[in-house]
């Protein structure tokens, strides 16, 4: 009897799983919030953390812009953008990974900054700083006032850059491609 409970409730668990190439239909539905308390704009792909979607730049920038337009939001200071994984914005991760291939601080065979340079997430950070990359993020923000002044990394994920579709690169070389971002928001 017990065996049969945990099986139905198998059954029951599974029939809830969305499929992957279900999840990435046109259904995907991107959310923007706010974070009162430490002034922190959250973004997420989909209102469905167990849906697989991405945002393009285009559409994060639509996103932040309207959010941004909405009267209790400009009432309020921002002090960073949480954008969550690097994966759920390919445009950032593909820029990430091709810079890291580029870099002479980057060992493409161990897949860390080469040594006496620093940690990885110090790497990606700085990768993820520099004015190209923050001039691509910089966009919706300006008619509001703020400028990006940087990025903060954690939890940095590597893998064959060539494992990677969305990346275009065809080489087996070891690259950096996820984490978790916040970009820093300043206000004159």
């Amino acid at each position: 009897m017990h065996m049969r409970f945990i099986f139905f409730v198998f059954l029951f668990l599974a029939s809830q799983i969305i499929p992957a190439d279900e999840a990435t239909d046109k259904a995907c539905k991107p959310v923007i919030s706010a974070s009162p308390r430490e002034n922190i704009i959250i973004v997420r792909p989909h209102e469905n953390a167990f849906l697989v979607c991405t945002l393009t730049q285009s559409q994060l920038h639509d996103l932040i812009s309207v959010f941004l337009r909405a009267p209790e939001n400009q009432q309020m200071e921002f002090r960073s953008i949480f954008l969550g994984r690097l994966v759920d914005h390919p445009w950032l991760s593909k820029y990430l990974a091709q810079h890291a291939l580029a870099d002479a601080k980057w060992d493409r065979k161990k897949g860390r900054p080469v040594a006496g340079i620093g940690y990885i997430n110090h790497f990606v950070r700085d990768v993820l700083s520099t004015p190209e990359l923050l001039g691509l993020v910089q966009e919706p923000f300006t008619d509001n006032g703020y400028t990006v002044v940087g990025a903060s990394v954690e939890k940095v994920l590597v893998t064959k850059a060539s494992d990677i579709d969305w990346l275009e690169i065809n080489d087996p070389a070891l690259v950096p491609y996820d984490a978790l971002i916040h970009f820093t928001l300043a206000k004159p």
